[in-house]
């Protein structure tokens, strides 16, 4: 059985949703022969999501190791060193 999602999990798959109709929307606008500018905003627009998705994850999860209440564990910064240099890695 799938658990149920918290309210941030839930806000990041909606933005996916909205970012799968998006490209849906660009491979139609290719597909009808549209203006390669239109096109290109339309991809531009994507980049960005998903760019706010890939910070939205990562806030997700370094609030989720580091905890107020508990102190910072060698383990846990080295995830959030990870975590870091991949967000860094989605440009």
């Amino acid at each position: 059985m799938q658990q149920p999602h918290d309210e941030a999990t839930q806000s990041i798959i909606s933005r996916l949703q909205r970012i799968e109709g998006q490209v849906r929307g660009i491979r139609k606008m290719v597909a009808d022969g549209r203006d390669t500018l239109d096109v290109l905003i339309q991809v531009s627009a994507v980049l960005a999501a998903t760019r706010r998705v890939g910070a939205a994850v990562t806030n997700q999860r370094l609030t989720e190791i580091a905890d107020p209440q508990q102190p910072l564990t060698p383990e846990a910064v080295q995830s959030m060193q990870a975590l870091i240099e991949a967000f860094t890695k989605l440009d």
